[in-house]
């Protein structure tokens, strides 16, 4: 799902409703004492979290894989190549609450709102710089400075190009980031406020029909299901934060006045240019001469309350409780090719209480929630507890999430030069247990973490190209065990996924998916030089997976052709010299290793292969100054 409908947080983390929130481990393991880079600190340590980058991390990954959710999922398909849209794999029954658009096939690839928030002591700034194989070139640039103590400014720049492995088939991507974060000098006013665009443009080819062609002597000649069809996807989001302390002392400190400000936009385009359906002996979906569709989606949002937070302390004893309260209008917009712009509102009102035990930061208990009142998502909430308890080197915690939302904008309504609908689609009726338990050691660390839920009324695309509702309740479940042990030259990391669905032909998920990375680690001359070389795995066992329809940006489920069973293996060394990060890696090291290439299920999604062998290589390197 579209990161954009995210309900904005609260500035002291009181309400965590967004995607990317639901899908953080519920208690993370006590700090073990990674490195943190001096001068510089992220608004996300305040909360538990790391920006640093540890010393021996596996070759910084996200710039591996560039979509920093893809290693957290575990279990994705995509178009085959860095940047590709992608669809999760992981049965997950609860949705962003509010407007969704349902390009959820970009969401991995966004730039969140809301992350660039910094304490620069002294201007920092830092580069990130990979290539490969297939024309990939990606590149990263952050410098964050403070104006005056109280003032920070954050630029975040991403770009990332690669060709597929077919003809006609490319991938360009920029993502720009700006933040301000300023606080008064009596600490009762604060500011934040992001700038965030994304832009994606395609060149789509429909993918393979099977993959005997990925074994020609000339990879240079593959030909497309059609020919050459461009796409592109917008995205902007902004976002103000503000809110002001009823007093400087005193109980009425603790209270704040609260007021959010929120716009965001997207846009998707769609061309193709055909050859006749008699080339390919089959009947095309798209008519016979060049199409373009147009799909647009606005919204306006503004959200004002109140927060109130209260911490006593007595020796080593501490509690912490808060709550808040906080209500919202929004104005929506819409519009297709040919169609009338359509003209939709929201109102809503989010509230949230929690309490913290003894030691508050790590033991705590938190309830939010959420409910549509008019408006285009009128009926829906969503009920949010969550609990955490660490004690010494072990933790646990617990999530239950109820909710009920609209399906997606378009899956409602979409029409176009190619496809069409209009659809009055039930609310989608979901329920979630997540549980998890861990210990974690300076050298170990073991976690087991539990998931279960129902989704009654799921909205899928079939493989007709048309959402459907299904009337039954589909289960699901997920149990995860994940693994970490350091000795004194080497290391192995290992998360292995069980999963089940119900109904695999509108839920379908593999049984089981996993990443293990295994390798050597050492400080070489005398301390200078932290090196880390090793071997990455990457594999989920075959099922009907996912096909991707271009015209719409939309993944779709299919029963022609199985995915997975096959393991991607990467082999990589990387290091760190002062503030020089660098990595080389040789990526599908495991390429023509099977006795029957044609007959191996290649595909990473259906009709996309993955990429061929590929050697890459990146940098990255932090300025203090």
């Amino acid at each position: 799902m579209c990161r954009f409908v995210s309900i904005l947080l609260l500035s002291t983390g009181l309400i965590t409703e967004g995607y990317a929130q639901l899908n953080t481990p519920l208690s993370n393991p006590p700090d073990s004492g990674s490195r943190v880079k001096p001068r510089v600190q992220s608004y996300d340590q305040y909360n538990g979290a790391s920006n640093g980058w540890k010393s021996m991390d596996t070759a910084f990954d996200y710039v591996h894989r560039y979509a920093p959710l893809t290693l957290q999922e575990h279990a994705w398909q995509d178009l085959g190549h860095a940047g590709a849209p992608a669809k999760s794999l992981l049965p997950v029954a609860i949705s962003n609450p509010g407007l969704r658009s349902g390009f959820e096939a970009y969401r991995m690839l966004l730039k969140a709102p809301m992350d660039l928030v910094y304490s620069a002591q002294n201007p920092f700034t830092r580069f990130h710089y990979t290539q490969g194989g297939q024309g990939l070139i990606g590149l990263q640039a952050l410098h964050t400075q403070n104006i005056t103590p109280g003032w920070n400014m954050t630029i975040d720049y991403h770009s990332l190009q690669s060709q597929g492995l077919y003809e006609h088939s490319a991938h360009k991507q920029r993502n720009i980031q700006t933040a301000s974060h300023y606080r008064s000098r009596n600490g009762r006013f604060l500011n934040r406020t992001t700038a965030t665009w994304n832009r994606f443009q395609r060149n789509e080819h429909w993918g393979l029909r099977d993959t005997a062609r990925l074994f020609s002597e000339q990879p240079s000649i593959f030909i497309p299901r059609n020919s050459t069809a461009n796409s592109s996807y917008l995205h902007t989001n902004h976002q103000m934060h503000n809110s002001y302390a009823l007093a400087k002392k005193g109980g009425w400190s603790n209270l704040q006045l609260v007021n959010q400000l929120r716009f965001t936009r997207e846009r998707f385009e769609y061309e193709d240019r055909l050859t006749p359906d008699t080339f390919y002996s089959q009947t095309l979906y798209y008519q016979m001469n060049g199409c373009a569709d147009s799909f647009y989606l606005r919204e306006a949002a503004a959200e004002a309350g109140w927060m109130y937070s209260n911490q006593h302390s007595r020796h080593d004893t501490s509690r912490h409780w808060n709550a808040s309260l906080l209500g919202g209008a929004s104005d929506i917009r819409a519009g297709a090719y040919r169609a009338v712009p359509g003209r939709y509102h929201n109102t809503w009102l989010r509230g949230s209480m929690g309490y913290g035990l003894p030691d508050g930061t790590q033991n705590t208990l938190q309830l939010s929630a959420i409910r549509y009142f008019s408006g285009y998502n009128a009926g829906d909430y969503l009920v949010n507890m969550t609990g955490r308890l660490v004690k010494d080197q072990r933790y646990a915690g617990f999530q239950w999430m109820v909710q009920s939302s609209r399906a997606a904008f378009t899956d409602q309504f979409y029409f176009s030069k190619h496809y069409s609908w209009n659809n009055s689609f039930k609310p989608v009726q979901s329920n979630e247990w997540r549980i998890n338990a861990g210990i974690k050691t300076e050298r170990h660390l073991m976690e087991v973490h539990y998931r279960s839920g129902t989704l009654k009324g799921l909205v899928y695309m079939n493989s007709a190209f048309a959402p459907v509702q299904t009337d039954e309740t589909i289960s699901y479940g997920d149990l995860s065990l994940t693994t970490q042990s350091d000795w004194k030259h080497f290391y192995l990391r290992s998360s292995l996924h069980f999963m089940g669905s119900s109904n695999s032909k509108a839920l379908p998920v593999p049984t089981f998916c996993g990443t293990h990375s295994l390798g050597y680690k050492g400080v070489w001359f005398d301390g200078v030089l932290r090196i880390r070389a090793g071997f990455d795995v990457w594999w989920y066992s075959r099922f009907r997976g996912y096909g991707y329809h271009p015209a719409s940006g939309r993944f779709y489920v299919q029963q022609q052709l199985q995915t997975g069973a096959y393991p991607l293996l990467d082999f990589f060394v990387n290091g760190e010299v002062k503030s020089l990060q660098f990595f080389v890696k040789m990526e599908h090291l495991n390429q023509g290793w099977y006795p029957e290439p044609g007959k191996v299920p290649y595909w990473s999604a259906a009709g996309y292969a993955f990429e061929p062998r590929r050697f890459r290589l990146g940098l990255r390197w932090a300025f203090y100054n």
